[in-house]
């Protein structure tokens, strides 16, 4: 195919359990115009016996004489695509049907618009369903989310190739790459979510999550509060993102949470001076204020109440979320 309206793109890495169910799912999107970029990733098991097996014009199958890693793959890929948007998916995951046709009509309505990503059902490793993920959304609960964590499934989501790629040359080498480079794009393009159920993630012991959860988790962390260092100007000396990402109101001191609700009122203003001008800062003050309301609810518990109270207020605050 010359010009294909999306390129998919998939990096492979010892995924032979999961990667047949992977391809036919993309290969039998209501979608149709389109190539699948298939890049090995030196894995050692029989992956490229399975992907050379198929005879489809659409796949075209690239190999790493070593093995890489996910973010210098995903690059290769990008520098070799012909699609003008790319869509990511995962060697273990499984996208529905519509996934493609959903998002490429989503993403070409707005020129504004970076990235789109979906809602997705999480399975287990045997592809049992364990629970869907329907988090923030529009445009401004998405930007204002990233502030503070990773709120996009990866291989959910597709995106403009010319500008993730020329304007923010990819992705860095690090753990945690699509989050860092989420938050980049977001503080200049709109990114936002197609209200439907569009993938499966699957986790599973082979899984990068599974494998490099610790280190995935400490640089998003890092990555955080990098982010809200810059956004203030100056260092965070209490790590905020473990006290925010903790739902157990009494597991810090009424002095810390204080503390907390000081800076993140300070953060708060910053992200409202700094929103780009597409944002409805209406909103972006509703999502601060929440955020501030759900710190506050921590102080007063661990202010007034017994620690025994401890997993009602978790299992109140996961209800009201």
């Amino acid at each position: 195919m010359n010009n294909p309206k999306i390129s998919v793109l998939m990096p492979v890495y010892n995924a032979e359990n999961f990667l047949k169910e992977a391809i036919d799912s993309i290969l039998n999107q209501t979608f149709k115009d389109f190539e699948f970029l298939i890049i090995n990733d030196g894995s050692t098991d029989k992956s490229k016996e399975i992907i050379l097996s198929y005879n489809d014009p659409r796949i075209r199958y690239f190999e790493n004489k070593s093995n890489l890693g996910v973010a210098r793959t995903l690059n290769k890929g990008l520098r070799i695509a012909k699609g003008k948007y790319i869509a990511r998916m995962d060697a273990d995951d499984i996208s529905y049907i519509q996934r493609l046709k959903l998002e490429y009509d989503e993403i070409i309505k707005n020129q504004m618009v970076a990235v789109i990503a979906s809602y997705y059902d999480v399975i287990s490793e045997k592809g049992k369903y364990l629970y869907t993920v329907k988090d923030a959304s529009s445009v401004e609960e998405i930007y204002y989310a990233l502030q503070f964590r990773n709120c996009l499934g990866h291989p959910t989501v597709i995106f403009n190739k010319e500008i993730v790629l020329n304007e923010f040359h990819g992705y860095k080498s690090c753990e945690a790459e699509d989050y860092e480079l989420w938050l980049r794009v977001s503080k200049k393009y709109k990114i936002l979510k197609v209200k439907n159920i569009l993938h499966q993630l699957r986790i599973s012991d082979i899984s990068r999550m599974s494998q490099s959860k610790e280190k995935i988790i400490k640089n998003a962390m890092k990555i955080t509060q990098n982010n809200l260092q810059s956004l203030i100007g100056k260092p965070i000396n209490i790590d905020i993102v473990s006290i925010l990402s903790d739902l157990n109101p009494l597991s810090y001191s009424p002095i810390k949470i204080k503390q907390t609700l000081s800076i993140l009122e300070e953060i708060n203003t910053k992200i409202l001076e700094h929103c780009p001008s597409f944002l409805d800062k209406s909103i972006i003050e509703k999502c601060s204020e929440n955020k501030i309301n759900w710190v506050k609810f921590c102080h007063l518990t661990a202010t007034f109440f017994s620690s025994r109270l401890g997993q009602i207020f978790k299992a109140l605050y996961k209800l009201l979320r």
